[in-house]
């Protein structure tokens, strides 16, 4: 009988630490990454235009407050993100300041799994203004 009893509590205190594990683990997020490619175009004083292309991933949820912007290869940067959503369209911007160069902003439209935009920056080193056009999905 005793025997039993202590088997009984051990089940009793097991099945009470793994609802509490679960009840504990962090809440599902709202949050969704977009895997994105950028065409863009440098154009500096002296040198012209050209055109750089870039993958990347953006992890962002709906509303306002900090997302995650990762460039393949890169370390990944804190942004701060809206993403309002308005009946079938949503629209979006992602903006950083690069110590290293200046601002940069990433902006644009959703629509269902898809995304479309544009992406602007200037370095503030060698003059340098950033522009060109992204594209993703989720």
């Amino acid at each position: 009988m005793r025997a039993r009893n202590a088997k009984r509590w051990m089940t009793r205190v097991a099945r009470a630490v793994a609802v509490a594990a679960l009840v504990g683990l962090p809440t599902a997020s709202s949050a969704v990454t977009w895997l994105g490619s950028a065409k863009e175009w440098a154009v500096c004083p002296g040198v012209g235009g050209s055109p750089y292309y870039d993958d990347f991933t953006l992890i962002m949820e709906p509303g306002s407050g900090w997302g995650q912007l990762t460039y393949v290869g890169y370390n990944p940067i804190d942004v701060w993100v809206d993403w309002h959503i308005d009946g079938n369209w949503s629209y979006f911007s992602a903006s950083y300041f690069d110590p290293a160069g200046g601002p940069y902003i990433l902006t644009g439209w959703i629509k269902g799994r898809r995304f479309r935009g544009w992406l602007v920056g200037h370095d503030y080193v060698n003059g340098c203004v950033m522009q060109g056009k992204v594209k993703g999905w989720q």
